[in-house]
């Protein structure tokens, strides 16, 4: 869709979002952005773009609609991830870190599979929409897969709490239907 104003592209939300590229007509300033082709249209590529998959070492958890929609206007999406509920984790989180990359190994229609090893505990955040029907699922080394709890993050897409170690989440949708 159209942007008008060229502070919109500063927007935490193009970058969670995956937004890679702009086309314009119009030169952006905004750091951040690099100029990759300029002919009969303008190319630029947000360099500040998010992974599909990617671990955060920190939360907020606010449970309340409103005020969870405030803090989203606000916040930092590599930073941290902004949670409905309270996760059931004891393990400690490396805050103010700041995103690591995860590796989506396999992605269908109602199944995605994510790789991620992490020094510290952390949040994988998959930037898929979050709906009830989805579970989600950890394997680690030499470990049974076991169901794990699935969030709704940053107000539409999903996240899991993981400890250190490897490990390998598997996204599988399976409505009640």
């Amino acid at each position: 869709a159209p942007i008008s104003e060229v502070e919109s592209l500063d927007s935490p939300w193009l970058d969670l979002l995956g937004v890679r590229y702009v086309l314009t007509t119009q030169v952006v300033p905004n750091s951040g952005y690099e100029l990759v082709y300029d002919n009969e249209v303008r190319v630029y590529r947000n360099e500040d773009c998010l992974p599909r998959a990617f671990v955060v070492h920190s939360a907020q958890v606010i449970p309340e609609a409103t005020a969870r929609r405030d803090a989203l206007l606000e916040f930092d999406p590599g930073q941290a991830v902004i949670l409905e509920e309270e996760p059931a984790v004891t393990w400690a989180f490396a805050e103010g870190k700041g995103w690591e990359p995860a590796q989506v190994s396999s992605y269908a229609l109602n199944e995605v599979t994510v790789e991620v090893e992490l020094t510290h505990g952390g949040y994988l955040v998959l930037a898929d929409n979050w709906f009830s029907g989805w579970k989600a699922y950890d394997t680690q080394p030499g470990q049974k897969e076991q169901e794990i709890a699935l969030y709704r993050a940053d107000g539409t897409f999903r996240a899991v709490a993981l400890g250190h170690g490897r490990h390998l989440v598997r996204f599988k949708y399976t409505p009640l239907s």
